[in-house]
């Protein structure tokens, strides 16, 4: 048995996980068919017929004349429980997850057969510590027996697109740890990756390292699972990583791609239920909704439902009986021979639940034992479910029984991603459509398109910034206090103090471990009740007690909001608000926590001792505001020597410093005039004006500030201070700020860049004799979708739409022409600041849109300074514009192939790498062309606006062009949106803002720039009524409550 001591080995490059997690074990699937390296295709849309189970059964056995008639259905009961989305975390699991887990260990006791799959640990882990000793005892019970099944095991269901490797390392070692010290010995062998929008390859090479036996998909490109399921390869072998594949390891893991129907239970047409499931003469109106949900659905919390049952004796969906259980055991067996007929084994993985379902688990294992119980009484020869098994499962049971049906002659898919993830909307199309269709695509749309969800890797900037620094600070912190626990001094160190220091810095680990949620840290979290929490309508959102002191009326009509206790208030919008106060707790805690632990590591370390440490920057501004002295430490928590420069804004009355480092010895340092975004000159303070009144009440809107910059050397996974002393008096050393023409050339250690008419016009790279690069870089922008109607006034709001539209999930620009950004100058505005050591070239595109470029001079350490560094300032933009940076090199880098058009062979496509979840870099081709193992191509549109949404990748880390000889790299510090329209360019989305919702679900609007919210009590869209929407409190045709209004990011 393995420790659960939570040391780390190597295990591949960049992968550093703890060793519990180490488990690889020998899959049962072994592969010996064809290899298929690309998986892109359309197919006929198999669409939901309701049929008798005889003409069903009848056209399986046309279809597979090979093959038994038999099939084993495995009812696999589960619930996709987000930890956040369009409430907090902390209401989710109040309304829904709590009562959840609690019946279902009610219902797993009552019967045996019985099985529950858990997911998002962090849930889990909240029940089970609220539960009383008797109840967490029956808990590992039914994990020891089985019926408490665990899947991914991560603290949540991480995105795969915009998340970065160590943030997906941490959250899944939480869950994982708990789970394996919680229930000694428990090891989680399977994935369950259904919600996420796409899959990477680097989180299919992690499971695999991690020792899972599968990995499972839901969510991907509409064209390559109809390909997989007319040829029934929604099952293989992925070897996600080449490199891995071609090592010892032979690293590769079995693969389930889910099909059509993806993680839910199928839904029942509205007809058939009219006919079989009310009394004869009810309209569909006045039908309850059928489903296999007969606990209800979540858009009221489980004590609303329950209100219903006590008060009509039956919730929405009338529980099986006598009369309906035929009826329903219909639909299963009919649904399963159609899912059978797309996969290789007789086996079908039917999903009993979908998101935030079973929180009645006794009503929901109640209809379905009937629905087993009456196939399995029938199965019989000559009956009516003849060779039809059914049973309860968990993953494990349904792999166990694929490996049994087919061990071999499996196809293998080499290391290309599922990458970005689109759907289709075929509303109002009589034909057949190519690929499965979206069903959540917006009732008042009435043509086909697809919609790509590429948005998200932008959306929320705010977020996905914070989050990368919380994480940083997460892991650096922890270094300092384990290299405190290691210390020998026990006279510094107690055990005491490093237990307190480890549970303050778990809060922030929680925090960092609960973001790379897949509605999180992509910023496609719903607004909440928002700000004015008390003044909004929402359906059923209080906690009982405030439902039970609204009335009946207000219940049924949704007019209740009552102010939840969530986190810091703010204009992002109660869901992540909460996200962010999570992530600001942790980082406050943090800093204490690596103030002290580097205070003490370094007080046993110089012969003077260490200076008071702390993480105010505040009180350090104001201490050499004053003239005073300041001293700095800085961490290197790599583990060898770091030289780096370190930037500070410091007050503009100093006119000098002198910095020295520990020993007294001066450090290399410069002065600069003015904050990267600087005030100076009459032109540059109006622009200032007019910017901060547009960004008034935000960050950054403050005082002037000057930037000093000092050469930092830090010994291997160690600490170096430095001491400030600053100087209010005389001309001093400042740099000043050159204001120019628009023209200049500027040289810098590596680099010589040339800039004509305020822009980029030319790189000369030093380092390499002088190679010249016509590169140009601009701030630019696209519009969003613009065939949308979005008209604002006092007492209505109205919206039509003729296509997808860009929201938080989605990208859909309305032209694929790079545009000057809004308001631009005529040439943008540019100023140099020319120190010793350290330049900076400031541009101004517009008073909302600004860019500084940073280079060093006389830097011999490429680390320390062999690149350009580019700072982006923007906001607010205005409504529906989608933010890029635009690099060219004119087509001095080759980065054109040949092939990628199926119709025109000789097309030059242009081709980019991104990076996969920071891990390993993805070969790209822009085209609207998708090709298949079996030699077809597909075109997927012919509109250039939907191509280049269907073109965008995530860039985690790092993107780049290349040739033969010459390479364009470029770093980010946040996750962003990346793409190439043509050979030698490399474009980055940087920040964006959408006006309308974009029907995917999570009802916001990154609109008001006032973070105030709108009043939108109408929709009356061409085609929509009001009766259709009236459990959402409002008439609004995108289905979304009328709180969810417009919200600020920029």
């Amino acid at each position: 048995p393995r420790t659960t001591t939570m040391a780390a080995r190597l295990c591949l490059p960049l992968l550093l996980l703890p060793a519990f997690l180490l488990a690889p074990v020998a899959t049962a699937f072994e592969q010996n068919g064809a290899f298929i390296d690309s998986t892109q295709d359309t197919n006929t849309q198999n669409d939901f017929v309701f049929a008798d189970w005889a003409r069903a059964r009848a056209a399986k056995e046309e279809a597979r004349e090979d093959s038994a008639n038999n099939i084993r259905i495995f009812v696999l009961p589960h619930s996709h429980d987000d930890p956040g989305w369009v409430r907090t975390s902390d209401q989710y699991f109040e309304f829904f997850v709590k009562p959840m887990y609690t019946t279902a260990v009610q219902s797993l006791l009552e019967n045996p057969k019985r099985k529950f799959q858990v997911v998002e640990v962090i849930y889990f882990r909240q029940w089970y510590m609220e539960m009383t000793p008797e109840v967490q005892k029956q808990a590992h019970t039914l994990v020891e027996n089985g019926q408490f099944t665990f899947a991914v095991g991560g603290w949540v269901m991480p995105d795969e697109a915009a998340v970065d490797y160590p943030d997906l390392i941490n959250t899944m070692a939480m869950g994982q740890e708990w789970l394996y010290t919680t229930f000694p010995g428990l090891r989680v062998r399977h994935g369950f990756q259904v919600d996420p929008f796409g899959a990477s390859s680097a989180f299919a090479v992690f499971s695999s390292k991690c020792g899972f036996e599968s990995h499972l998909v839901a969510r991907f490109n509409y064209f390559d699972k109809g390909w997989m399921q007319d040829t029934k390869n929604l099952e293989y072998i992925w070897r996600p990583s080449d490199a891995l594949y071609q090592s010892p390891d032979k690293l590769e893991i079995f693969t389930h791609m889910m099909d059509m129907y993806a993680y839910s239970s199928p839904g029942i047409p509205q007809d058939a239920a009219v006919e079989h499931l009310c009394a004869k003469g009810t309209k569909a109106e006045d039908c309850p909704g059928a489903g296999f949900y007969w606990d209800g659905d979540d858009g009221n919390p489980y004590f609303y439902w329950a209100k219903l049952w006590e008060t009509q004796g039956y919730g929405p969906y009338p529980a099986v009986n006598s009369t309906s259980v035929q009826f329903y055991a219909d639909i299963l067996v009919n649904n399963s021979l159609q899912r059978a007929d797309w996969f290789a084994t007789e086996n079908v993985l039917w999903p009993f639940g979908t998101d935030f379902q079973h929180f009645n688990a006794s009503a929901m294992f109640y209809s379905m034992d009937q629905i087993i119980e009456y196939v399995s009484a029938q199965n019989g020869e000559g009956q009516r479910y003849e060779g039809v098994q059914i049973q309860y499962a968990g993953l494990g049971d349904y792999f166990e029984a694929v490996a049994k049906s087919k061990a071999s002659g499996w196809a293998v898919r080499g290391s290309g991603d599922f990458l970005p993830y689109s759907t289709l909307n075929c509303n109002g199309l009589a034909d057949k459509t190519p690929g499965p269709c979206s069903g959540d695509s917006g009732p008042q749309y009435n043509v086909s398109w697809p919609q790509t969800w590429s948005g998200f890797y932008t959306s929320h900037m705010y977020i996905k910034i914070q989050q990368r620094e919380a994480a940083r600070k997460l892991r650096a912190t922890a270094q300092l206090v384990s290299l405190l626990e290691l210390s020998s001094n026990p006279v510094i160190v107690t055990g005491s103090d490093i237990q307190g220091k480890s549970e303050d810095l778990n809060k922030l680990r929680q925090a960092v471990g609960l973001l790379p949620h897949h509605d999180a840290l992509t910023g496609t979290m719903g607004p909440g009740c928002g700000n004015g929490a008390s003044k909004l309508p929402r359906v059923g959102y209080g906690s009982e007690k405030d439902l039970a002191n609204s009335t009946e009326q207000d219940v049924q009509s949704g007019d209740t909001c009552p102010t939840l206790p969530v986190g810091r208030p703010g204009d992002i919008g109660e869901v992540a608000g909460d996200y962010s106060h999570r992530m600001k707790l942790g980082t406050d805690l943090a800093d204490k926590v690596s103030a002290d632990a580097a205070q003490k590591l370094l007080s046993k370390s110089g012969p003077n001792g260490a200076p008071k440490l702390s993480t105010d920057d505040l009180s350090f501004k104001m201490a050499l505001k004053a003239g005073n002295s300041a001293s700095l430490a800085v961490q290197n928590p790599l583990a060898w020597p770091s030289v780096r420069w370190v930037r500070l804004d410091v007050p503009a009355n100093i006119k000098d410093v002198e910095v020295t480092d520990g020993a007294g010895k001066t450090v290399e340092h410069d002065l600069l005039q003015g904050g990267a975004n600087a005030c100076i000159g009459e032109d540059a303070k109006k622009l200032c004006a007019a910017a901060k009144r547009a960004n008034e009440g935000s960050v950054g809107a403050g005082e002037d500030q000057n930037s000093l910059y000092f050469r930092a050397e830090v010994p291997p996974m160690g600490l170096a201070v430095f001491h400030i002393s600053p100087k209010l008096e005389g001309e001093g050393q400042i740099a000043p700020v050159e204001i120019t023409d628009g023209n200049a050339t500027v040289e810098g250690n590596a680099y010589v860049v040339k800039f004509e008419g305020g822009k980029l016009v030319q790189v000369e790279d030093t380092s390499t004799q002088g190679m010249v690069i016509p590169l140009t870089q601009e701030l630019k922008e696209y519009p969003s979708y613009d065939e949308t109607v979005n008209k604002t006034s006092g007492d209505s709001w109205h919206l039509t739409a003729t296509a997808a539209r860009s929201g938080s999930y989605l990208l859909h620009p309305g032209s694929v022409e790079h545009q000057p950004v809004s308001g631009a100058f005529e040439k943008p505005k540019l100023e140099v600041v020319r120190g010793k050591y350290v330049v900076e070239i400031r541009q101004w595109f517009s008073p909302t849109h600004t860019q500084v470029w940073r280079m060093y001079i006389k830097e011999s350490d490429g680390v320390a300074g062999g690149f350009l560094e580019l700072q982006v300032g923007a906001g607010p933009l205005l409504p529906n514009r989608e933010l890029l940076s635009v690099f060219d090199t004119k087509g001095k880098i080759l980065t054109g192939i040949k092939g990628a058009n199926c119709e025109d062979k000789d097309e030059l496509s242009s081709t980019f790498y991104s990076d996969s979840n920071g891990f390993q870099l993805q070969k790209r081709v822009y085209s609207a062309y998708r090709s298949f193992p079996d030699g077809s191509c597909q075109k997927i549109s012919s509109k250039p606006t939907e191509v280049l949404a269907l073109n965008y990748y995530p860039m985690v880390r790092s993107a780049h062009i290349r040739d033969d000889e010459k390479m364009l790299s470029i770093l980010t510090q946040q996750s962003q949106g990346v793409s190439s329209q043509k050979p030698g360019q490399l474009e980055v989305m940087v920040h964006r803002r959408s006006a309308q919702d974009d029907s995917k679900g999570a009802c916001q609007v990154f609109n008001a720039t006032s973070g105030g919210y709108a009043n939108i009590p109408l929709d009356d869209s061409e085609g929509t009524s009001c009766q259709n929407f009236q459990t959402a409190g409002t008439c609004r045709s995108d289905n979304c409550p009328a709180y969810a209004v417009p919200m600020n990011i920029s």
